[in-house]
């Protein structure tokens, strides 16, 4: 079980992080803040369908600073 931690307190140093955001509740998505876009940066996975084989891979999203709402220590 997942210790849940309000989101003004999340790193913004590179750690890598679990976060729940606004738009992709109840999905928990691997994450860490872009200092340079000032944004949240996840790792979102995919399938796709190639061939009849399922193509699996990482989508990266970026989420506003105040789309956060809650973390947890990975």
């Amino acid at each position: 079980m997942l210790n849940w931690i309000p989101a003004k307190s999340a790193p913004k140093d590179g750690t890598v992080i679990i976060g729940c955001f606004k738009d992709t509740h109840p999905d928990r998505l691997i994450c860490v803040w872009d200092e340079l876009d000032e944004e949240w940066v996840t790792a979102y996975p995919q399938v796709d369908i190639s061939d009849g084989k399922e193509n699996r891979y990482f989508e990266n999203q970026h989420f506003h600073e105040d789309d956060l709402e809650v973390w947890a220590e990975l």
